[in-house]
């Protein structure tokens, strides 16, 4: 299974197509560039040292934005935002998606992600 190139990214109603610039084993790098801004969107996988015997996969999902200021003494404003998934090795993928769908769901709520960035909890 593969995720399709390009990922098309929408950043306050605006689309940008993100095209996969490299590959390999356990991660990809997608990335759109124009004079103003470029945007990175990176897959990574690995699996973690076993805790008590126990392995965990962990999946990470990071998209970084940064705006281009135009003036080399102005510096460049760059914003990431990110997800990790962790499940155990042997979870076969059956509650990890569950819960990403969850926290998803909580943070399209209204409201939720600019509390969170103003430091509400």
């Amino acid at each position: 299974m593969t995720i399709a190139s390009p990922i098309t990214i929408t950043i306050n109603a605006v689309t940008y197509d993100c095209v996969k610039i490299n590959q390999d084993g356990y991660g990809s790098h997608y990335r759109f560039a124009d004079s103003t801004r470029r945007l990175d969107l990176k897959i990574r996988h690995s699996t973690n040292k076993p805790v008590n015997g126990v392995f965990n996969d962990r999946h990470n999902v990071e998209l970084t934005h940064v705006v281009f200021s135009g003036d080399p003494d102005v510096a460049d404003t760059e914003t990431k935002a990110s997800v990790v998934i962790t499940n155990g090795a042997t979870d076969l993928g059956t509650s990890a998606p569950y819960l990403t769908v969850a926290l998803a769901d909580f943070l399209k709520v209204s409201g939720n992600v600019g509390a969170l960035v103003n430091w509400v909890n």
